[in-house]
Formats: C-alpha cells, structure tokens, sequence
C-alpha cells in the first residue's frame, strides 16, 4: 500500500511536527481495509485499521489480541453495582495503548481548543497538537490524508448517513474531495461511506456534547494517526504477554477466571443477567473471544485456540438465549476453559525474555537521528524499564553509556537532539551504537538481549546560491540551507582557503534562532574583501558550531566570486 509522495521536506515536518500546515489537494483517497469490527469497541476497531494499513501482515484477529480484548475480563468497574466488563483496563483506554505497545507503534493526537482526550491514551503518545480553528482541524486533515496517512477521528453518530440516535463513534478518515468526506466504519456502513462536508464538521465540533463529564471528552475535532510502522511481533512473546496479563490486579476489579466466576454467583444469588452480563460488555465479550482462537491458531497453539474456542461459544449461546436456566453454569465452564487456556500460556513466559529491544531492530540502519524512539517489550510485572545507550559497544564503560527513563511510564523513549547530544560525543568514530532495556523483575535486575545501530552521517546541505555565484556589490546574498535536527548552533563559515584552517581569515554569519537562511550584512563584503588573496574568490560552507557535541558535518563548500 504504496503512501502518496509529497515532498520529504514537506512530510517530515508533517508527521514530526504537525502544526505545519500545507495547502492540500482538492482530493485524496486512500485503500483502508474494513472488516467487520468487535461490536461497542469502535475505538479500538478504527486504531485497529491504522496499524493494518501501515502493515498489511497484522490481522484483525492479530489487532485483537495485542489489545487483550478477548483474552480476559474484569467484575466490578460500574458505578454503584458490579457487573462483568469487557476487560480491566477496557475504559481506561488500555487495550488501545496495549495494541500500539504490542506493535510498536507511534501515534501522535490533536484536538481543538480547550478540548480534551483520555488522559492514559494522550499520555502513551508522542505528543498533542492543539488547532486553532475548525479550518486548521479541516486542512489538517485533509494535509494528513492527501500525504498518504489514514487518520481516527471522533464524531457524533447521529452525522453519519442512516444514523438516528446521538452517541460517541470513531472512524478512519480514508479520503475527501470537495463536496464529502469518505470514513471506514467498522460496522455495518462499511468502507468509503461519503459524508457531507457540513455533517462531517459538526458531528466533528459536536463531540464534547455527547458527554458532561470532561473527562470522558474526546475532542472537539479530535484525531489520531500513526507516525511510524507497526512492527509485527512475536507470536509466542505476544503469547506468555497475554497469559501473564490477564491476571495483572487492576484497581480493585476481580479479574481472569475468577470474575467470571463471580459473575456466576451473583447470577446464582438472583441478580438479572443485565445486570450481571450488561448487553454491552457481553457482545464484545463474545465477539472479541470469537477472535483469540484465530490468532492462537496461527500461531501454532491449537490447544489454546480449542480453549478459547469453547469459551467463545459459550458466550455466544448465553447473549443468544439470555433466559436459559443454565447460564451460572456456562459462565463456570467458560471461567475452567479459560484457567486452562491461561496455565499453558503462562507456561511460554519461561522461555521468553522479560524485556526485549523491540524497534529499532538490531542491525537497523538510521539515515537519520530525527526523532527517533526506543521502544521495548516488557512482560508484565517488570518495572522500571530504562533504554541503556552504549555508545562503544561496552555497558561496563560508563563513560560512553547513558540512561534514557521513559516519561509518564510509558513504554518508549523519544530521543530529542537535546537527548542525543548527551551520547553522541561519547561516539567511538563508526557510528555505532548498542541499545538494550533495563528494569526488575520480583526485585531482580533484568536487561533485554542488546542491539545494534548504525547512522549514517549527519551533513547539512547547502541550497543557495549555487556553486561559483556571482552578484554586484549591492547585493546582500543570502544563504539558505537545511540541516539534521540535532544541529545546534548552524551558521555560514566564509573562507579565503578551500580547507577553512585558517581561523584568521574565516566571516561567520548566524541566523536568527531557528531559521535555516542568513545574509550578508552592511560590513560583510568590505570584510570578505579584506581576507581575499588577491583572486576574488572565496569559500562558503555551513556548519554546526557545536559539532563537536552533535557530530553534525559541514556541507561540501561552494565558491562566491567577489565583485
């Protein structure tokens, strides 16, 4: 699924720093896969689509079971009363964090002015942008699309062709022109569904509405997106992950086999079926076990798959006949299979590693050092987790190695230019580093199998003016360039001599801070002219004044001739 080609430039500063906006084209469409979504989990289903777009070998199934949707569940979690939920961390935003931590995944968020999001999902991602107005919301949008990358959104329903009722409902934005825009709705609307421009923006504006509790907003013009590809990992380390989960306390939830078991009791002492299996909770229940035995399937454990297979049609039979009599006692085999299910797959996590490197990869080559971000599998109970930067390939040698602590616990660390110019002067001369996590488990220190990186060379790149440039003496030539994002101090280096040795006879000029472009000033050719041999020409360059900390090169050297 080859993304539409915009200029590098252009779409580096998108992705990365998204409150660049361009002026988009009138239309773009994107290929995004439907499927038939987990009923009541639109938020899940649509982030599912995002990562299956940007990998095509992640299944829905695969999306399922990263997420943990199917795997387990939870009794308790409703104001006032207790009843079965869909899983533990189900409203707390944790089965989509779980999918972009078992995948890899960056995503980055924005929303509209005095807005708001989940505060565990917005805290799991590589940051917020705030827009302005509902026209910069719409140009983002459209900008986001048009350079080839499918966008969540938030809206209220009742916008959608064939909606009658107000509620909350995320879909993938996968294209627009001038009069509709094309969402992937994971449900029975389908793929390409054209909605008009007018319903589309105040469905889009209407979110905060749906809810008056603040902390349950999720917009206004609320969108998600992924910034870098989703990494399929391993089936059998996805597998012990889950097992182990799956029996993580959450709050004061019962979770695992023993909330269903407590759901049969309360089911037994004369509570309602709604009341202990809401109708909600129950399909995506049944719906997302459907799924776990796909997954396990592949993965080579069909005696897990026949587990999960049992429990999901057990489930199933109970939200199709809600009065059989013998409901406590389904929820009891469903509670049996699935403590089965879990025994064989906690039994992987012996043969796995606790902590795992997972992206980048050992042997990856980075043609940039822009943004880049560790990220790494942990098993549950480990804690602590920090990425350990070996800058000459030895972790006793603790003047080249550095320690990076993730933020607000998440599981990955961004690497900044500010956090780079703290290794790389440690850097052996091979561009080489190796990156490995740390952490503890059961008061134990752990550290994942090291990997190796290699960059290439960081160089700025002259643009103007070109090679052998020659202008009158009233010009005040400007000299633009771009430069890696570990560039600290760039500025034009102006030489009599080809090799700049000679310090004696160098003119700098700076920009102002953060612009990529400086010119000559009133003094600055009467100074060229004083440094000249005799020919009239002389050598310009751009360089980083602190390369001795980013290791940033020069660009090649041009020639001014002087009038």
């Amino acid at each position: 699924m080859a993304r539409i080609v915009l200029p590098l430039a252009f779409a580096a500063a998108l992705l990365l720093s998204p409150c660049v906006l361009a002026n988009p084209p009138e239309s773009a469409h994107l290929d995004v896969t439907n499927f038939t979504g987990i009923p009541g989990t639109c938020y899940l289903n649509s982030l599912s689509q995002l990562v299956m777009y940007d990998n095509p070998s992640i299944t829905a199934y695969d999306a399922a079971a990263y997420s943990g949707i199917g795997t387990t569940t939870g009794w308790g979690g409703y104001p006032g009363r207790k009843a079965l939920c869909a899983h533990p961390r189900d409203y707390t935003e944790g089965v989509e964090v779980d999918l972009l931590r078992l995948c890899g995944a960056d995503a980055r968020i924005c929303y509209g002015k005095g807005g708001a999001c989940g505060r565990v999902f917005q805290r799991n991602t590589l940051g917020v942008t705030i827009l302005g107005s509902e026209a910069d919301a719409a140009t983002m949008l459209k900008t986001l699309v048009a350079a080839g990358t499918p966008v969540q959104v938030h809206l209220d329903m009742y916008y959608l062709p064939g909606m009658t009722t107000h509620g909350s409902h995320f879909v993938v934005v996968s294209g627009y022109d001038a009069s509709y825009v094309y969402v992937a709705e994971g449900g029975a609307l389908g793929t390409d569904v054209q909605v008009p421009w007018e319903s589309f923006l105040t469905g889009w504006r209407s979110t905060p509405k749906l809810s008056p509790i603040r902390a349950y907003w999720c917009g206004p013009y609320f969108m998600c997106y992924l910034v870098s590809n989703p990494v399929k990992p391993d089936d059998k380390w996805v597998t012990a992950w889950l097992g182990l989960d799956a029996m993580m306390p959450v709050g004061d939830l019962v979770v695992g086999p023993a909330a269903m078991r407590e759901a049969a009791r309360a089911l037994r002492s004369g509570k309602t079926v709604e009341s202990v299996v809401p109708g909600l909770a129950g399909g995506v229940l049944s719906q997302g076990r459907a799924r776990i035995p796909l997954f396990f399937s592949d993965a080579g454990r069909p005696d897990i798959a026949a587990l999960y297979g049992q429990s999901a049609d057990l489930m199933q039979s109970m939200m199709e006949n809600p009065s059989d009599p013998a409901l406590a006692d389904k929820l009891d085999q469903i509670a049996n299979a699935e403590e089965d299910a879990l025994t064989l797959m906690q039994a992987a996590a012996a043969g796995v590693e606790p902590l795992r490197a997972f992206v980048p990869a050992g042997g990856a080559r980075l043609s940039s050092l822009d943004a880049v971000t560790f990220h790494w599998l942990s098993l549950p109970g480990v804690k602590n987790p920090a990425v350990q930067i070996a800058m000459k390939g030895d972790f006793s040698d603790r003047k080249s190695c550095k320690t990076f602590k993730p933020k607000n616990g998440s599981w990955f660390v961004n690497m900044g230019a500010r956090d780079w110019i703290k290794v790389l002067p440690k850097d052996g001369g091979d561009r080489q580093l190796e990156w490995r996590v740390v952490g503890t488990q059961g008061g134990i220190r752990v550290e994942s199998t090291p990997c190796l990186l290699i960059w290439d060379a960081q160089v700025i790149a002259a643009d103007a003016p070109a090679d052998s440039y020659s202008f009158p003496a009233t010009e005040r030539v400007r000299f633009a360039w771009h430069a890696p994002a570990i560039t600290l101090r760039p500025r034009v280096a102006i030489s009599a001599t080809s090799d700049f040795s000679d310090k004696r006879r160098l003119v700098y000029l700076s920009p102002i801070r953060g612009a990529s472009e400086a010119s000559f000033r009133a003094t600055t050719l009467a100074r060229l002219k004083t440094i000249d041999d005799g020919d009239g020409i002389v050598y310009w360059r751009v360089e980083d004044a602190s390369s001795r900390l980013t290791t940033v090169q020069p660009s090649a050297p041009r020639t001014l001739n002087l009038p």
